[in-house]
């Protein structure tokens, strides 16, 4: 499904995203939030664009992150002290925001350890979103693809307009084939190995 911009009265087609999802962090939330959230989202099916998962040695960071940045459709921000208090998260915050334009729910904040009124000091607007607060990655996980499949259009997670939902996964498929009218083959059963 392509998606389509407005601009100037014409509409254009827009790819489709490379990522469901890009993850901002802080180095110091990787233990105890970051690592174990983004392993849940990619294990019920999500791409998630995470440093671990995706630089390499040798890669330029600010190229990875800029094209992680770009071709993400969500920004999910991990807010903590730690992460205002550096420039590198501060850039990538800086870099959805800029490619935001009016796409709903395109920054998902997520408050790790810290308060409202603390955001609000470094993000007025930041404080203003409804931010995910669970601590737990599948609770969290959860909130966040809530999130992302209310924009309206089809995620690839959520199986578009068929309903099949992968959150969480399903643990057994059956399958039936009819040929002829004479049913052939009644289960194919399985689990997903993730």
């Amino acid at each position: 499904m392509h998606e389509t911009e407005e601009g100037k009265g014409t509409a254009r087609a827009r790819t489709p995203s490379r990522w469901d999802c890009f993850v901002s962090h802080a180095s110091e939330d990787k233990e105890a939030i970051v690592r174990p959230l983004a392993e849940e989202l990619k294990r019920r099916g999500l791409r998630v664009w995470y440093d671990e998962f995706e630089l390499e040695v040798g890669d330029s960071l600010s190229e990875k992150i800029d094209e992680g940045l770009s071709e993400s459709h969500h920004g999910i921000v991990i807010l903590s002290q730690s992460f205002f208090e550096k420039d590198w998260s501060k850039k990538e915050l800086a870099g959805l925001t800029a490619t935001e334009d009016g796409r709903p729910n395109r920054i998902l904040p997520v408050w790790h350890q810290i308060t409202k009124q603390k955001v609000a000091a470094h993000s007025p607007t930041l404080a203003d979103r409804k931010a995910a607060t669970a601590i737990e990655a599948e609770p969290l996980a959860d909130e966040l693809i809530s999130a992302m499949e209310r924009r309206g259009d089809p995620a690839p997670f959520s199986g578009g307009a068929n309903g099949l939902s992968l959150s969480p996964p399903p643990k057994e498929v059956t399958l039936s084939i009819v040929v002829g009218g004479r049913r052939i083959l009644e289960q194919i059963a399985g689990r997903y190995e993730y």
